[in-house]
């Protein structure tokens, strides 16, 4: 049960935590070499991304704060979200 735990937890981090870093970097870069979005949306994507990494530090074993990741890629998120609202809003006319 304890190895099962620990290769869970390995898991997770590695999943939630590097994988999603990795997105977040290469979305990120995206959208600053293309011209579909504001440049600033992916310069704030490369701020949050160490911020979202934060919780990989408990394979080290210490703490670390989950919810300080998940709200800043949540509120990174929500913010490209409502500029491509917007920018589709602004294009339609409406």
């Amino acid at each position: 049960m304890a190895v099962n735990q620990w290769g869970g937890a390995i898991g997770e981090l590695l999943g939630v935590s590097i994988f999603t870093v990795f997105w977040l970097v290469s979305v990120s870069i995206l959208i600053i070499r293309n011209d579909g979005l504001p440049k600033w949306l992916g310069w704030a994507g490369l701020i949050v991304a160490p911020i979202l990494g934060h919780p990989a530090i408990e394979l080290f074993g210490t703490e670390a704060n989950l919810f300080l990741a998940t709200i800043s890629v949540t509120l990174w998120l929500f913010a490209v979200g409502l500029v491509m609202f917007w920018t589709g809003v602004q294009q339609r006319g409406v």
